[in-house]
């Protein structure tokens, strides 16, 4: 069933039995050795392969597919929704989604398996039934998908019956699926607890999205943080971007133009911080004399702007690698992981103007 191509008869193709007889083995055994079974001896596996090297053999890939059952193709699906399908390549969106999928690529490639990348619109039946029966078919041996939006995931329930192996990155899919994402509310609520530290109390928030699941759980933690040190944020302390500098730096000039200008402003990510700080030098502010700023990423610009943002490190080439571990090496109980961002002080946080030392809390 295994063909290959011959370098030394012309017009006539090379077989499984030619390397098998010139080996001395069964092609059987030829089989075995040339998909690493750990049935054959290792002196073996190393003389059927050298003959196939020599030889200029290399095994047809529907018929290895058919003969291990595997297809050694591991798919990871970018779900992203046409109402924006240009979300995912945004400077901001890329420097996340880019570890992420470097470090799914370095495991499915150590374990040789493809790694498959498909950019989909989960609101379209026509695409997720493409997917279901993509699953049916075994064309992969496992699948990722990278979640970014809070919606219905109906669909998923479909998947799960194909029996393969399923992982979610950055959100849920199901109870059942396993997940590996990072925890997002965490890094909020310490983002918060550090400016109380510092003895700030008018601390507003620049959001993500509203449809962005990190956004929303950014958001989530930011208010689970205020409501836990009593402490009452009015509703225009709260403003909604969509990543971008030029979101940030508007937002930021709304909050500045409030009756009571907060002191402290916590961005959901780095480059929406940079355009805070950006409207703050351009109202004549002093970041973090006159308020004090936090990003989340830890992006390039986050460590190039002036003050040096202080921001959070997220593990994200991590949550790829353990991602694709995960679908390899399905475990028996399924997961939830939850990894912690890491806090990066920088220079753009300080105590409020005229705050005192003795007046901080512990």
């Amino acid at each position: 069933m295994d063909s290959g191509k011959s370098s030394g008869n012309k017009g006539k193709r090379l077989t499984l039995a030619d390397i098998a007889r010139e080996a001395n083995v069964s092609p059987a055994t030829a089989s075995l050795a040339l998909n690493d079974s750990p049935l054959v001896a290792s002196k073996t596996v190393r003389l059927v392969k050298g003959t196939a090297m020599k030889r200029g053999y290399s095994p047809h890939s529907i018929a290895r597919r058919l003969s291990t059952g595997r297809s050694e193709v591991i798919s990871l699906y970018i779900f992203t929704d046409d109402a924006s399908p240009a979300q995912w390549i945004l400077p901001s969106s890329w420097m996340f989604y880019n570890p992420i999928i470097k470090g799914i690529y370095d495991v499915v490639k150590a374990k040789k398996y493809h790694l498959q990348l498909e950019i989909a619109n989960p609101s379209d039946p026509g695409q997720t039934d493409l997917i279901t029966r993509f699953l049916y078919e075994k064309s992969c041996d496992g699948v990722i998908f990278l979640l970014t939006d809070e919606r219905d995931y109906g669909f998923a329930e479909s998947l799960e019956r194909t029996n393969t192996p399923l992982v979610s990155v950055n959100h849920r899919l199901t109870a059942s699926i396993p997940s590996v994402m990072v925890d997002n509310c965490f890094g909020a609520r310490y983002a918060v607890n550090y400016f109380i530290k510092l003895g700030h109390r008018r601390i507003a928030h620049i959001a993500g999205p509203d449809q962005s699941y990190n956004a929303v759980e950014r958001h989530r933690g930011y208010k689970e943080a205020l409501a836990a040190a009593a402490i009452e944020a009015p509703n225009c302390y709260v403003r909604v971007g969509d990543w971008t500098i030029e979101s940030g730096r508007r937002a930021m000039g709304q909050l500045i133009d409030t009756d009571r200008p907060p002191t402290a402003v916590f961005c959901s990510n780095d480059h929406m911080a940079i355009g805070a700080l950006e409207a703050a030098r351009d109202r004549g502010l002093d970041v973090p004399g006159d308020i004090s700023l936090i990003g989340f990423d830890d992006s390039e610009i986050s460590h190039l702007a002036s003050p040096k943002l202080t921001t959070f490190r997220q593990p994200l080439d991590q949550i790829g690698q353990l991602a694709a571990t995960e679908v390899l090496e399905p475990p028996k109980s399924k997961k939830h992981i939850k990894l912690r961002p890491l806090f990066v002080e920088r220079e753009s946080c300080a105590a409020p103007a005229g705050y005192r030392h003795s007046e901080r809390r512990a």
